[in-house]
């Protein structure tokens, strides 16, 4: 694993913005916001927050998450919502 260095205190995060092509647990944890050992125990149980859990592949002992699968893992699982809280104010 990369050592944090005072230009990148996150090194599973790129630098420059584009994320590879294919993921560790680590970088795939922190490109959809959870953590490394929330990502792997999805792995095991097959659901991440109430829902089938993103596809990951095995190479060896290594275990890697395709940046398209993530992204499509996103899409098919964002709700968005508009609060009816304001609306109850005007």
């Amino acid at each position: 694993m990369a050592k944090k260095s005072l230009f990148n205190p996150e090194p599973h995060i790129p630098q420059n913005g584009k994320w590879p092509e294919r993921l560790t647990d680590i970088q795939a944890a922190a490109f959809i916001n959870t953590t490394p050992s929330t990502i792997r125990i999805s792995r095991t149980t097959g659901k991440l927050w109430g829902v089938t859990a993103p596809h990951f592949i095995k190479i060896g002992s290594r275990v890697f998450y395709e940046l398209e699968d993530l992204e499509l893992w996103i899409k098919n699982n964002t709700t968005k919502q508009i609060s009816t809280a304001d609306s109850a104010f005007c």
